[in-house]
């Protein structure tokens, strides 16, 4: 599914941009029921002043929430929606706090770096002992400065339409990094979601590693790109192990992995590809 919903998401934009605007609204809305983290491209759209896409993409995505009306009747179809949305509620207490080894994300990070928790496993996570509030809230500051950071991608002003699709590639990367960390109760297919930031670095590494020969810049976005591999991919149960992956899952290695993806994205910027094309 998660694999479903990157592709709709991509494939939704790509509609939009061959001005197929009804059929990108309708996709999206369609990834946005089923799975509700596509959510991030919506504030994108709005930045990009694409209202009519926002407009179209809310407007069938309530049309869609209604249908089952027709065969379930109107009040159990509002019976699972309300199932459904006390399950997704943010707010909801099996979101604050995430001490498995299954979730990874800043939810499940987050408070167990700066409370005490107990784990599955018996080793000492905690490098600070705040109260679990004090742990939460920092939490909701770091998953908003991550929301924030959106803008350094974006870039100024708002409400522009952009056309170069590199551009769009790497804001677009960013948004769906952020979609496992910032969720609560993200598990490690979730992360699948970085493959557009991998893309992007792959490219961006190939065409300008010999032509800016001794900017350092590139050994940088190098380095995030390998040691982010080695926490996500090396540390996985097919290559150290059940035992060891439980230990590297027990210290969120996964969500440390994504989080090295941020600054080389930061470091690779559009640019330097516009650059070295000439």
């Amino acid at each position: 599914m998660t694999i479903f919903m990157l592709w709709g998401g991509l494939e939704a934009l790509r509609l939009m941009n061959a001005q197929k605007t009804i059929l990108g609204a309708l996709l999206l809305a369609f990834i946005i029921n089923v799975k509700l983290l596509p959510l991030v491209l919506i504030p994108y759209l709005l930045y990009r002043r694409r209202f009519k896409e926002v407009v179209y993409t809310i407007t069938f995505s309530i049309v869609l929430l209604i249908l089952p009306t027709l065969l379930l009747g109107w009040h159990e179809n509002v019976f699972l929606l309300e199932g459904w949305f006390a399950v997704i509620n943010p707010l909801n207490e099996v979101h604050l706090l995430e001490v498995d080894l299954g979730p990874h994300s800043l939810t499940a990070l987050i408070p167990t770096l700066f409370t005490e928790t107990d784990g599955v496993l018996t080793y000492n996570r905690n490098i600070m002992s705040l109260t679990q509030d004090s742990a939460i809230r920092l939490m909701n500051f770091t998953r908003l400065g991550l929301i924030v950071l959106t803008l350094y991608f974006l870039k100024w002003p708002p409400f522009k339409i952009v056309t170069n699709k590199v551009i769009d590639l790497y804001v677009v990367s960013y948004l769906f990094l952020l979609i496992p960390l910032i969720f609560p109760h993200q598990q490690k297919y979730a992360f699948f979601c970085i493959v557009p930031v991998i893309f992007y670095l792959s490219v961006y590494l190939i065409q300008i590693w010999y032509i800016f020969e001794r900017n350092p810049i590139k050994k940088f976005v190098l380095l995030f790109l390998s040691l982010s591999f080695v926490l996500m991919v090396l540390t996985t149960d097919g290559i150290v192990g059940r035992s060891l992956n439980e230990i590297f899952q027990h210290y969120k290695l996964i969500t440390y992995g994504a989080l090295l993806l941020i600054p080389a994205l930061m470091l690779a910027r559009p640019s330097d590809l516009a650059t070295a094309k000439k």
